[in-house]
């Protein structure tokens, strides 16, 4: 089976695996992933149904991504919760919380008029527990004012709720999304 090591982003010297469509099964010096799902307490039902609800949070972004791709965005918005908040980043010279699936798609629709053939790879896409889900999108596109190509990295968490979106919060430092996504105690 292939695997991808990631370090962890605290410099501790742990590490994490992401086995196939992106589960991981170790901490990046806190609990991450699925690693919570070997927790001695937990019936072996309840661990499998933990572990599906984690890895259909996973496959709904990565749908998310494909149709975005496809510039289906009418799909897009069907996998957000009616009541979606959208947080973007701090650095962003609009910084703003969108809410409502309307504001979110014009929030997107206003990046793809800004950067015409606006693409979105998802180089990292993996459960956390809190129904949460951790991306990291590489973006690039041509900005239509400058005509200079545009290539940038953003970290993404999602909050995944009954099998829809219910939140997303944008970060370009990866250490920050890693600390947002962090379980609370």
């Amino acid at each position: 089976m292939r695997h991808t090591c990631v370090r962890s982003a605290a410099g501790n010297g742990q590490r994490a695996f992401l086995f196939g469509r992106g589960v991981v099964v170790a901490g990046f010096g806190f609990v991450l992933g699925l690693a919570w799902l070997d927790h001695p307490g937990l019936t072996p039902a309840l661990r499998d149904t933990a572990r599906a609800m984690s890895q259909e949070n996973v496959e709904l972004v990565r749908v998310a991504y494909e149709a975005f791709e496809r510039g289906d965005l009418e799909a897009v918005s069907q996998l957000h919760d009616p009541a979606i908040e959208w947080q973007t980043s701090a650095e962003d010279p609009d910084a703003a919380t969108h809410r409502g699936r309307v504001a979110v798609r014009r929030y997107i629709e206003g990046w793809m008029e800004t950067f015409p053939g606006l693409r979105a790879e998802l180089e990292e896409c993996v459960a956390v527990p809190d129904g949460k889900v951790i991306t990291t999108v590489r973006y690039t596109g041509r900005a239509r004012a400058s005509g200079m190509d545009m290539d940038w990295r953003q970290s993404l968490v999602y909050t995944v709720q009954a099998g829809l979106i219910v939140r997303a919060e944008e970060y370009f430092d990866r250490d920050e999304a890693l600390e947002a996504a962090r379980p609370s105690q």
